[in-house]
């Protein structure tokens, strides 16, 4: 045997080269876990809800710096202390005032935040610190902090009595835009709030010295039986809590505020709205209001009553202390006079008759002197005393029946004056009515004016009926006097007013235009027969949709004794409107007509309530029409309408909930009413009186079905629910026969499989109904096609035969193979690997029920079906089925998109 050679090798092996090099790596390993190594510290929070060890991160600006290593009890149980590794770039930021939160879901009222943390979790938020003193150790802050005071933006106070609804981040608005937002609160030792606001960049500038903030939430409410006060701001104050600001008016030259600066928060709007304050002494307060009173300068509003004290005096007099408007401050004069204007009521005399829509105010005559704040009020100067420069006329009338001092004077419906007293003429016989006109109007009245009474109610009763006679609702209590012109003014401008001229006071229009027939205006005069009138009197209006365009001029008896004729006339410029086929009906008082079909309420202007009014409507185009064109009244707007219906009459067995004006409907379209309801002999059949539609009344034949349609309720569901709210209707299903006026009702719903359909009829079998009932639709790919129109058992009862339609011209959809299933409800499909798949054909089908189908592709799906083909309805839905994608040619011309 060869002996082996031993030789010695020199040098070092290669596999030495592994160690140093695992040496190296571990070395660099080393160096890089040492240079690189987080920063511990410690942050104290008084709990840990939501921190996980190892998983929790500390974000900054949205990038995580940081993450919890350790979580442990502080000493005596104060609290926890989280140990947090830093990433080594941000050890120069972890400074002494650096500020640390947790930020976790927080929903409230106001808002919500920290919604990503309900996927990702909670988290540690970091705010940079600006002192240059290293630490280690911090406590966490219990909510986050507000905005640095270096933000952009403008910093400021308010100060306050109460919080109120204001919280951490309660907006502040301008104009309902929000502005701003509350960074947090403090109490001031313990007798206020200091609450710290900030407005952004781009709104610092509305800031002024001079604004005032007020708390905007919730709804203001003030008032009393002088009237009430309602403020609110936007409803996301009054949800959210807010705070607003305005600057006044007089003060937009105000300073720009500074950071820092110092408001006022007012409780509520009218708190900080602007004025100067003054006080006004009153003998009591009897009918003044606080916050809602009003200081009235010529109808405008200067000033509002804030509050009343109690004085210390014998009288035990009360001080109203007022805002008072600065635009109005030339009032504030020492002679300047203020007194309380309340209505007052006597035998002869109503005055300030519009306080008492208004309510009890506070008002004055502007005096001379140095500025003063301080008043006595005084009692109500004499109306000569008050009453601005104008005209006094005198007027004649036969008594002052129905006028007051204080009732208006209007011209053309607008106030130019007003009655001032009453007095006898020389004889004894007539009465002189003191009349004012305002300077301004003063030129208005000429020698050829004419004056006439309006305002005041007045009945007149006789065998005719009654009549009821009134003017401007304003002039109800007190009456007013009108005048006009009988010539223009080009013609009367030369013309003066003699020295104590006098005009006689009319005792109404009529009776003036009767004496003075030139006041008649330019217009068309028509005669309308009535049956009687006793919803009209002279000067009763005639409106054209709601427009006044003419009135009743008399009213009298026909040739026959048994009509009424009424003489209208309608101004010049509505002429036109009046066609020979134009109606008239009593548009007068209120009409209230109610039932299951709902309430109806009509009603005609004040005037026509109170003086009976006619109205018309020109249904078809005609001619203009003449003085000699005869007119008849309706009783009302829907008896004229129908004057031009067909009439039919309807026999039902039974009542069944009939009652006046039920709709007749054809597929849902109105074509008819019922008018009338009378019993039969039996009393138990009914006749119905109907009146058909122009145009419908060929649904009408003898072969015609009809039947009263009323909520079904079953176990398979509520048909007709909504006849439980309009009530009942008829529904007619047209014939083909002779048309008649004369037709008996079903007693029942004709049979659905008894109805012709525009389509083709398929059986489906099946084991059972299941939810399927008629009108349940018939479904291919998911679009609606059809419908279930009955159902009933086979002749041997073991198989259910659904019988459906489907509608052209998806019936050329139907082949040999086409199969259909139950498509009611949902599908689920769950497995442990594949997960859950859910199926659906429609909402609808959730609900209702319903049938789907599909048919094969190319050769596959065999000849077209005729009528009466049978299939088999399967009870669930075959995967291959949906994926079935043939090409088959609809008549697009006939497809309704659904």
């Amino acid at each position: 045997m060869q002996q082996p050679e031993i030789k010695k090798k020199r040098g070092i092996s290669p596999i030495w080269i592994l160690p140093f090099v695992a040496l190296l790596v571990g070395g660099w390993l080393l160096y890089k876990g040492v240079r690189d190594a987080g920063v511990d510290i410690v942050v104290h929070f008084e709990s840990a809800e939501g921190i996980t060890a190892g998983k929790t991160k500390v974000m900054y600006k949205g990038i995580p710096i940081g993450v919890v290593r350790e979580m442990t009890v502080a000493p005596e149980m104060r609290g926890v202390a989280l140990g947090i590794e830093i990433d080594k770039r941000a050890e120069k930021e972890l400074v002494e005032d650096v500020k640390f939160w947790i930020v976790k879901p927080e929903v409230s009222a106001g808002r919500i935040s920290g919604l990503d943390t309900m996927l990702s979790g909670s988290y540690i938020q970091v705010e940079k610190g600006s002192s240059t003193t290293p630490a280690r150790e911090f406590i966490g802050l219990a909510e986050p902090p507000a905005l640095p005071q270096n933000a952009p933006g403008l910093h400021f106070t308010l100060l306050s009595d109460t919080l109120g609804s204001i919280q951490r981040g309660t907006n502040i608005y301008f104009k309902n835009i929000v502005v701003g937002s509350i960074q947090g609160y403090e109490l001031v030792d313990g007798k206020g709030v200091k609450i710290h606001a900030h407005v952004e960049e781009e709104y610092a500038d509305l800031i002024k010295t001079t604004t005032r903030f007020w708390n905007s939430s919730g709804i203001t409410f003030k008032g009393g039986i002088s009237g009430f006060k309602v403020h609110m701001e936007s409803m996301a104050s009054l949800v959210y809590g807010g705070v607003s600001l305005h600057t006044p008016k007089q003060k937009k030259n105000s300073p720009q505020a500074k950071n820092g600066h110092v408001f006022n928060l007012y409780e509520d709007f009218d708190a900080a709205d602007y004025g100067i304050k003054m006080t006004l002494r009153l003998p009591s307060a009897m009918g003044l209001t606080e916050e809602v009173s009003k200081v009235v300068y010529r109808g405008f509003e200067v000033g509002r009553i804030t509050s009343f004290s109690l004085n210390d005096d014998e009288k035990r007099s009360v001080t109203a202390h007022i805002l008072f408007n600065p635009e109005a401050e030339f009032a504030l004069r020492a002679e300047t006079l203020f007194w309380v204007v309340e209505p007052q009521f006597s035998v002869n005399r109503v005055k300030n008759l519009e306080t008492i829509v208004k309510g009890t105010h506070i008002t004055f005559k502007p005096g001379t002197g140095e500025f003063k704040t301080d008043f006595v009020a005084v009692e109500q100067p004499k109306e000569d005393e008050i009453l601005k420069p104008g005209q006094k006329i005198t007027l004649i009338a036969e008594s002052s029946h129905s006028i007051s001092i204080g009732a208006p004077v209007y011209f053309k419906k607008m106030q130019v004056g007003e009655v001032t007293g009453f007095d006898l003429t020389a004889d004894g016989e007539k009465v002189e009515v003191k009349i004012f006109i305002h300077e301004r109007y003063s030129k208005l009245v000429t020698p050829k004016s004419v004056f006439w009474k309006v305002g005041g109610i007045k009945f007149n009763a006789s065998l005719d009926g009654v009549s009821v006679e009134t003017g401007p609702v304003t002039s109800l209590i007190a009456g007013a006097v009108t005048f006009a012109n009988t010539t223009s003014a080009d013609k009367t401008k030369n013309l003066q007013l003699q020295q104590n001229q006098a005009f006689f006071l009319h005792k109404s229009f009529h009776e003036a235009t009767k004496a003075i027939p030139s006041l008649q205006p330019l217009g068309l005069k028509i005669k309308v027969r009535a049956q009687t009138a006793k919803f009209f009197s002279i000067g009763s209006p005639v409106l054209y949709k709601h427009i006044e365009v003419g009135e009743v001029m008399d009213v009298s008896l026909a040739e026959n004794s048994q009509d009424i004729i009424l003489d209208l006339f309608i101004d010049e410029k509505y002429a036109h409107l009046l066609k020979t086929t134009s109606r008239f009906y009593n548009f007068s008082g209120i009409e209230v007509e109610g039932g299951f079909n709902g309430l109806e309420v009509k009603t005609g202007s004040m005037k026509s309530i109170l003086r009976g009014g006619i109205s018309f409507f020109t249904p078809a185009d005609g001619d203009p029409a003449q003085s000699d064109t005869p007119f008849i009244l309706y009783d009302d707007y829907k008896t004229a309408s129908d004057a031009d219906k067909t009439t039919i009459f309807l026999h039902f067995a039974k009542p069944h909930g009939l009652k006046k004006n039920i709709e007749i409907r054809y597929h849902g379209v109105t074509v008819g009413h019922v008018s009338e309801i009378t019993y039969g002999q039996d009393l138990q059949s009914v006749e119905a009186k109907a009146l058909i539609d122009t145009g419908m009344e060929r649904l009408f034949r003898d072969d015609s079905r009809l039947w009263l349609v009323t909520a079904e309720f079953s176990i398979k569901g509520v048909e007709h629910l909504d006849t439980l709210v309009k009530g009942p209707y008829i529904a007619v299903l047209p014939g083909k026969g002779k048309p008649v006026l004369e037709l008996t009702a079903l007693e029942k719903p004709p049979s659905i499989m008894d109805e012709e359909v525009d389509g083709m009829r398929l059986v489906l079998v099946a084991p059972t109904l299941g939810s399927l009932k008629p009108n349940s639709p018939v479904y291919y790919r998911q679009v609606r096609v059809g419908r279930v129109v009955g159902s009933a058992l086979s002749s041997t009862s073991r198989d259910v035969l659904i019988h459906i339609t489907i509608d052209k011209p998806y019936d050329a959809l139907i082949h040999e193979k086409t199969v259909f299933w139950n498509a009611a409800g949902i599908n689920v499909d769950a497995g442990l690997f594949s997960g859950v798949q859910i199926y659906a054909e429609s909402f609808e089908s959730i609900l209702a029920g319903g049938i789907a189908f599909a048919t094969p592709e190319n050769d596959e799906m065999g000849d077209r079906v005729k009528d009466g083909h049978s299939f088999k309805l399967h009870g669930t839905v075959n995967e291959k089925w949906l994926a079935w994608r043939p090409e088959i040619i609809l008549e697009q011309a006939e497809i309704i998109e659904q």
